[in-house]
């Protein structure tokens, strides 16, 4: 299988290529500023065409997976029209290329595309993003699914499980640890994390049996976050002050959705896939 992955060089994006490369397949990977692999191509989404990175034209089995995108929520809220340029308008362009030349497309979405109202979200609940970040990723998913596009949409939740990465929640929380530092969470959050190693893997699936549809990808169970928090210090051994705060106290410029936790029945059954469950994930970080 040819696979393109479009924002190779973030925290998920890199997960993908070295999984598909190590998987066998002819993979291209490109970056924008940080080139995290000496074999990806650097790849401007907003300047760009599909032309200077695609040389699959001939295959007939090729998948192009979709991450790059701003997703600091409040850059989005801050910087709109440089976010929209990035989330909407040139990835839009680029998706019209790759229809062109035949490709399979897997758009990740998130979490954040639900209002985060009524938690325990599954995809036929309506998408009701409160933030800009979300309503791009939604206008994207529109965008899609009114095109009768060859591929699926996943709704990626909290992505957990690189026991290295700085911006992985989980890591974050035992550095505070083992610093000796309190550790605040908003009251009332839930959400439903999920091992980056599930995310690669449910993407492959869906490449070889051409999925269709959208899927929310999140592990099984939902959690609060102060809940996580605790467990997760738990089970390495480490204790730290865990206290929490209302939203609001915060001060975010981009509004917040509080429940956002998902359902995963729909990736389960169509992917006959079972996600690891946040215990197996500890076990990566007592080493790090």
């Amino acid at each position: 299988m040819k696979v393109l992955v479009v924002g190779a060089s973030g925290f998920l994006g890199r997960h993908i290529y070295k999984h598909f490369k190590a998987a066998g397949n002819l993979v291209t990977g490109t970056f924008c500023s940080n080139q995290a692999d000496p074999s990806m191509i650097r790849f401007d989404l907003n300047m760009d065409d599909l032309e200077s990175i695609d040389d699959f034209s001939e295959e007939t089995d090729k998948c192009a997976i979709l991450c790059a995108a701003e997703t600091r929520l409040d850059t989005c809220e801050n910087e709109r029209e440089k976010s929209y340029q990035i989330n909407v308008a040139s990835t839009i362009r680029l998706i019209e290329q790759l229809k062109k030349r035949n490709y399979y497309i897997i758009f990740c979405s998130t979490e954040s595309v639900y209002g985060g109202k009524k938690g325990n979200y599954t995809e036929n609940d309506v998408a009701d993003a409160i933030n800009e970040y979300g309503r791009m990723k939604l206008q994207i998913e529109k965008y899609l699914l009114d095109t009768c596009f060859k591929g699926c949409v996943f709704r990626i939740g909290r992505v957990v499980g690189d026991a290295g990465w700085p911006r992985d929640i989980l890591y974050g929380w035992k550095k505070m640890a083992v610093e000796g530092k309190d550790i605040c969470c908003i009251r009332g959050n839930y959400f439903s994390p999920v091992d980056v190693a599930d995310v690669v893997n449910c993407l492959e699936i869906a490449c070889r049996k051409k999925a269709q549809g959208i899927y929310n990808i999140c592990g099984d169970k939902i959690y609060s976050r102060s809940e996580l928090c605790y467990a997760f210090l738990h089970s390495l051994g480490l204790q730290a002050n865990i206290y929490e705060k209302d939203l609001e106290e915060f001060h975010f410029n981009a509004a917040r959705p509080l429940n956002i936790g998902m359902r995963n029945e729909k990736a389960v059954k169509d992917l006959e896939y079972k996600f690891n469950t946040m215990e197996e994930v500890y076990a990566r970080y007592e080493q790090v």
